[in-house]
């Protein structure tokens, strides 16, 4: 933010932090406490709680009651942080220490200790995170855990249904549920070819026996020409198998996608369009470059992003 923005909003970001962390500990802070940042480092804020010896029940339970509260607040509003210079919350770790007072050490001395330990501990649940996200995701990938909801999309002349466009979801009870956390977590954990293959699998398996003339959208990316089972005699055999036409699928490619690498999405294009499928390019607008998108890649339908028609009557 600071890069793309400047000072004042890395500041106004950081009050959002502080803001957040002193809603989380709300009713536990007392007035010798202290919330403080520093760059020393890296970016950083540490909650400094003091409580005499005694306070046992405080140290057992609470402290970590009140770092899980802090980190539960990050997941629920963390996009108050970043608003209005992204839309996705940061993934900010968090992690707590215990150090007990030194009378023959100086207190910068344990302060730093403290510091440490508690980042070292942030970095440690970090990881361990990041690990059950990769074991979830895996999971998901292997069992195909996911659905395809079919939206019709309707010609406003004669208010008939032209064709469905594919929109995968992730398990409905977990925050894996919508397109953009399911591809948030594929970049993270190397999977995005394999999660993109899924996709287009489950898709076309839900679209057996699509009504004749209706158009099947698929999302997906440039890369799909590289998947062996989308590609030539073994692609027309799957086609074959679920009753559908080459002329009745629509490669679906985002504007954002297309524009980081045009010679790999005219390969794409081209190469599909011989076996007589058509090419959508989605999201045009919502990128810099959307003219030179479309007239680069001459695409067989524009789909303009909602930011430029909405409120039409």
């Amino acid at each position: 933010i600071e890069r793309s923005y400047g000072v004042e909003a890395y500041r106004r970001a950081r009050e959002q932090l502080h803001a957040l962390i002193l809603e989380a500990c709300d009713g536990e802070l007392e007035e010798k406490d202290l919330v403080v940042s520093g760059e020393m480092e890296a970016d950083q804020v540490a909650i400094f709680l003091f409580r005499p010896r005694g306070h046992d029940a405080f140290y057992r339970e609470t402290l970590g009651q009140i770092a899980e509260a802090v980190r539960a607040k990050f997941l629920q509003s963390g996009n108050r942080i970043v608003y209005p210079y992204r839309r996705e919350a940061p993934l900010l770790p968090v992690g707590q220490a215990l150090v007990f007072h030194h009378p023959g050490l100086r207190e910068r001395r344990q302060v730093r200790r403290a510091v440490k330990q508690a980042r070292l501990d942030a970095e440690l649940n970090e990881r361990i995170e990041a690990r059950k996200r990769s074991r979830q995701f895996t999971d998901l990938v292997l069992s195909e855990n996911v659905t395809i909801l079919y939206e019709p999309i309707v010609n406003t002349m004669t208010r008939e249904i032209t064709g469905y466009e594919a929109l995968v979801r992730g398990p409905w009870d977990t925050d894996l549920h919508t397109p953009s956390a399911l591809f948030q977590l594929a970049g993270e954990t190397g999977l995005v070819f394999e999660l993109d293959c899924l996709c287009r699998r489950a898709a076309l398996r839900g679209a057996r026996g699509l009504q004749p003339g209706k158009l099947l959208f698929l999302n997906c990316l440039p890369t799909a020409i590289h998947d062996p089972a989308f590609r030539g005699d073994v692609l027309r055999r799957t086609l074959e198998e679920l009753r559908l036409r080459p002329s009745d699928v629509v490669f679906e490619i985002s504007e954002k996608e297309s524009i980081e690498n045009f010679a790999i999405f005219r390969e794409a294009r081209d190469y599909y369009a011989e076996l007589g499928f058509r090419i959508a390019l989605d999201d045009t607008g919502v990128a810099y470059g959307s003219l030179q998108a479309v007239m680069e890649l001459s695409p067989d339908f524009i789909k303009v992003d909602l930011s430029l028609i909405r409120s039409i009557d």
